[in-house]
């Protein structure tokens, strides 16, 4: 009879606890807005006929790997048109960027040429390990899209919003969890110093500045009790989760975020204005 109960018990957790999650408001899980989805949305495969051929959906609240009976979901998807950054390919569209149990990510990039849209998958070693031989290095067409007419360049994309407003200070961006997973991952080994880690030393208030065609709100902030001779200064678009950084240690410099040479002389020319310059 207690055994009975307690099952009983359990059984109704459970479903107060279901209940509690369908209540969520759509808006508090990524997805992909409609533009998006209206022009890359829909199933890709490596053969659009072969219904056993490796196949990717791209779903609002979802990105699906499957082949057969095999099927991996990327959660909270999201757009980024400028993941690329200056270097991307001129067949580049977007990416589209998921989470695997919220700690692994799992991209599909899509780009375009005259036979339409076609995606390149890319996956954490984990993700990779877990899908096997088969998926990645292969070019996945959209089925059921008509292919580009003859003549007709790759398609635009369109520049996404650009949030309102900087956050007011760099450490308020680590409660963000893929921007703490991606900083930290990005400093590597030096994430073990407290001082970049938390970013949570003297800084001043951070501002919108152009890259370029590119909008980044740049952050600088400082060693504590040390800033003369520990600081930074990052770039950061919100809304593709781009960082590019400058890091000044003791006597040496170094980069963060694979910057390209004119970034690079950007950061350097910034970092200049913000460490080393008469206070305005």
């Amino acid at each position: 009879m207690i055994i009975v109960i307690a099952m009983r018990c359990r059984f109704r957790l459970f479903l107060v606890c279901a209940l509690a999650a369908s209540a969520v408001p759509g808006w508090a899980r990524d997805q992909l807005d409609g533009d998006t989805l209206a022009r890359f949305g829909g199933s890709y495969a490596t053969e659009c006929g072969n219904p056993s051929a490796p196949r990717l959906r791209v779903q609002a609240d979802a990105l699906v790997v499957e082949r057969g009976n095999q099927r991996l979901v990327g959660s909270d998807p999201r757009a980024a048109y400028r993941y690329l950054g200056a270097s991307a390919p001129r067949s580049f569209q977007v990416a589209l960027l998921s989470q695997v149990r919220g700690r692994s990510e799992l991209a599909f990039m899509v780009h375009r040429d005259r036979g339409g849209n076609y995606v390149e998958l890319e996956v954490d070693a984990d993700v990779q390990a877990e899908l096997g031989p088969g998926f990645t290095g292969k070019r996945y067409r959209q089925c059921g899209r008509p292919p580009v007419v003859a003549g007709a360049g790759p398609a635009t994309s369109p520049v996404p919003p650009s949030p309102s407003e900087a956050r007011d200070s760099p450490a308020r961006l680590l409660a963000d969890a893929r921007f703490r997973r991606t900083w930290r991952g990005l400093l590597g080994a030096h994430a073990r110093e407290p001082w970049l880690a938390r970013m949570d030393g003297p800084a001043p208030e951070p501002r919108w500045v152009y890259v370029g065609s590119s909008r980044y709100v740049l952050h600088a902030f400082c060693k504590p009790h040390d800033c003369h001779d520990n600081n930074a200064v990052m770039l950061y678009s919100p809304t593709d989760l781009r960082i590019h950084a400058w890091v000044h240690r003791g006597q040496g410099a170094m980069l963060i975020g694979n910057p390209s040479p004119a970034m690079a002389a950007e950061l350097q020319r910034l970092w200049r204005s913000e460490w080393r310059a008469p206070p305005r």
